[in-house]
């Protein structure tokens, strides 16, 4: 993008600005022009970040999910279940060998 300084000088003449105002004025918008033209991005550099973001979404994609967690959590807490269901049963049954035992003494010394 090219700016005609010169017409924006004599534009600014023409309103009654000072010459050497409006011609530093003019300078100054195609300073600010190209400047402001070199920060943008071209189709190279969308180009370059598109394939970041499919590089970082492949890099992403073995990760678990919200549902994997959730199916995990499901699973962990029917296993937790049994195993406490497993160490009541565990309870019962020492209590009982306990008694036994207890009663086994009791005959064989009481």
């Amino acid at each position: 993008m090219t700016i005609d300084t010169l017409a924006i000088s004599r534009r600014l003449q023409g309103v009654g600005v000072d010459p050497k105002q409006a011609d530093e004025f003019a300078d100054i918008m195609r300073e600010t022009a190209v400047a402001d033209l070199a920060n943008l991005a071209t189709k190279a550099d969308l180009t370059a970040i598109k394939a970041e973001i499919a590089a970082v979404r492949t890099d992403l994609s073995p990760l678990a999910t919200k549902d994997d967690l959730a199916a995990v959590k499901a699973e962990l807490k029917a296993e937790t279940a049994a195993v406490a269901a497993g160490v009541f049963l565990l309870k019962w049954m020492l209590g009982l060998l306990i008694a036994g035992v207890a009663s086994l003494v009791l005959k064989a010394f009481g």
